[in-house]
């Protein structure tokens, strides 16, 4: 293989190198700007739109099919704006995203015997006075005397249990609670969430109980509570109130950002060593350069590259190692030639004054050289 041919893909990449990066900038901005458009799906267990294992949509379209009008409800707002009579059942998941005003809210709203909580959190159960009792998975038998569920049994992969004034679906021993109870206050729990799921609803018997409990009424309102309906003294959780597109966008910005290095930071091929197309004699880049630092005035920079370039070479003249100090150097020159320490630092060091004018600064050099040539000497 010639040099030629290896050095092509890596000279390709560099001319082309600023149309690659915009195109990547440009996909990454486009892909961003797809995931953001898409419509937000929910990630909640039991959201009765999602299709996901734990989602609940397909225990929504069933009741639908059963000529049941759902309605899915997102926010507090649009719960009180719905009106809510005894022919309505309200049912509401993802209760973590209650707090005690909106649970009070829910409360006054709905009509005794009409609400159905799904899975209630700790804080709503203590604000409801619900009694939990225990927790525990399997199959289980009705056990109750609400007729509507005979014969039929549940199975959950885990389920709370509740006491309550009806009981059903109790676990072994006397006083267990149930996955299924019905509170004084006229609300139903469903301690077993997890049998409204599209993952579990075809186990044992969990789709006719689900019938049963949500189906029970002409209308059902299915309540998502939204975590921004919380007061500031609720204080809701920041993962629960950000966008759910903003954790995918940031993955696709870190890939493209480590993309980016990696192609940007990789080298195809070995380095290759190219003519210079034209030879410049060190004479004429020492004028030039000095022409600049005249045109520049900067005698300050100028005075500090001649007392380096002499330090570099009288450490090398008096045979002491290159990287001594300006005050070993001081010291031999003093032992050498018997100037004063004083006076070399003034010439060597660069914390001495710098010349003021073209004058001094010629001085100095001439000083230098002086110095210089009577050790070299």
């Amino acid at each position: 293989m010639s040099v030629e041919t290896a050095a092509r893909p890596e000279s390709w990449l560099r001319r082309h190198s600023a149309g690659l990066l915009v195109a990547a900038v440009l996909l990454a901005v486009a892909a961003v700007g797809v995931v953001t458009m898409l419509p937000a799906s929910s990630d909640d267990p039991l959201d009765p739109a999602s299709t996901s294992l734990d989602g609940a949509a397909a225990v929504a379209n069933v009741l639908e099919d059963h000529g049941i009008e759902v309605s899915i409800v997102r926010s507090a707002a649009e719960l009180d704006a719905r009106q809510i009579g005894l022919s309505t059942t309200v049912v509401v998941t993802s209760t973590g995203s209650l707090g005690e005003t909106t649970v009070n809210r829910l409360v006054e709203k709905v009509p005794r015997g009409r609400l159905v909580l799904v899975e209630p959190t700790p804080q709503v159960g203590e604000q409801l006075e619900l009694q939990l009792v225990g927790y525990a998975d399997g199959q289980r038998d009705n056990d109750c005397a609400l007729t509507a569920y005979d014969g039929l049994e549940l199975s959950s992969g885990g389920g709370s249990e509740y006491l309550g004034t009806d009981t059903c679906y109790a676990g072994p021993g006397d006083g267990a609670g149930g996955w299924l109870a019905r509170t004084s206050r006229g609300i139903t729990v469903l301690g077993a969430g997890d049998i409204l799921s599209n993952g579990e609803i075809i186990a044992a018997d969990n789709a006719a109980v689900a019938l049963r409990l949500l189906g029970s009424r002409p209308e059902l309102v299915w309540y998502v509570p939204d975590p921004a309906d919380l007061s500031a003294a609720e204080g809701a959780n920041l993962a629960e109130v950000i966008p759910r597109w903003l954790g995918p966008a940031l993955v696709l910005v870190v890939l493209g950002v480590i993309a980016t290095m990696l192609w940007r930071g990789r080298r195809l091929g070995p380095v290759l060593s190219e003519p210079l197309p034209v030879t410049v004699k060190a004479i004429e880049t020492t004028l030039n350069r000095g022409s600049i630092y005249r045109r520049s005035g900067d005698r300050r920079h100028i005075a500090r590259a001649l007392r380096a370039a002499t330090r570099r070479r009288l450490t090398g003249a008096l045979h002491l190692p290159v990287s001594s100090p300006e005050s070993e150097l001081i010291a031999a020159l003093h032992a050498y030639t018997g100037r004063s320490p004083d006076d070399l630092h003034r010439l060597l060091a660069d914390t001495a004054p710098a010349p003021t004018n073209d004058s001094d600064l010629i001085s100095l050099a001439q000083a230098l050289a002086a110095l210089e040539e009577g050790i070299t000497r």
